[in-house]
């Protein structure tokens, strides 16, 4: 609970429904639970693993936003700044941590960590702690998975270099995609990346010729409406498939 007014009061409480007692908390930015007796409090610069029973908690110094990984009972933590990776228990333990970590997902269903450092690809099981690395040519931008695979991406303006990692079979391959002749694949729009249907690869596009138009020799400071068309960059979509290795739909 959240105690606020205007007048300056703004203080933090865990109540329990049973008991019908409250617990002062010290105040942070985002609270999960972590187990029955667990509270993971998260501030900018720590986070905190609070012991409800015994009244006590550990701190791991850092940015990190953390993910609970359910079936293993740990705590996954990522500072994007420091490119860090951490694994810790529910405890607050550091298990251990991962350097130069831009990217990562983690897989709940199998209790997978799956993380990018530098141009290496990695895969780890949160139970036993086994891992794999898998050799990338560049680093990548961008990573997803399903059920059956892995996938990551260097994304280019006129290339995608994509790596498949079959779970299955243990395959690792490398697919080179081009992009159409008029447009460019939109590397800042990573979060638009996206494969349906285990091979429909979703792609968002800029027009080569508004890219163009963007690129002045000299500054120019100008005023204009913020919902003008002419400040926008408008981006397409187009899907590749991959099983048959060609455009399934491309932008007009």
């Amino acid at each position: 609970m959240n105690h606020y007014n205007i007048y300056g009061k703004d203080e933090d409480e865990l109540f329990d429904v049973s008991s019908g007692k409250g617990t002062a908390l010290e105040k942070h930015l985002k609270y999960q639970f972590v187990g029955d007796d667990r509270l993971l409090m998260t501030n900018t610069g720590r986070t905190r693993f609070q012991d409800l029973r015994r009244d006590r908690y550990v701190e791991v110094a850092g940015n990190y936003v953390a993910t609970i990984a359910d079936a293993s009972g740990q705590v996954v933590l990522h500072d994007a700044g420091a490119k860090e990776l951490v694994l810790a228990s529910k405890d607050g333990k550091v298990i251990w941590r991962a350097q130069n970590v831009k990217l990562y997902q983690l897989d709940k269903e199998s209790g997978r960590l799956i993380y990018a450092a530098g141009d290496e690809l990695w895969t780890r099981e949160l139970k036993n702690g086994r891992s794999k690395t898998y050799r990338l040519d560049s680093e990548i931008q961008w990573l997803s998975f399903n059920e059956k695979r892995i996938y990551c991406a260097n994304i280019k303006a006129a290339r995608v270099e994509l790596y498949t990692l079959d779970l299955l079979s243990g395959k690792f391959e490398k697919e080179l995609i081009d992009s159409p002749e008029a447009f460019e694949f939109a590397s800042s729009l990573t979060s638009y990346f996206e494969i349906r249907e285990d091979g429909k690869f979703i792609f968002p596009f800029y027009m080569k010729s508004k890219l163009n138009e963007k690129k002045d020799p000299e500054l120019k400071i100008t005023y204009s409406n913020r919902n003008s068309r002419d400040k926008v960059m408008n981006y397409h979509m187009g899907i590749y498939d991959l099983r048959g290795g060609k455009w399934e739909y491309r932008p007009d």
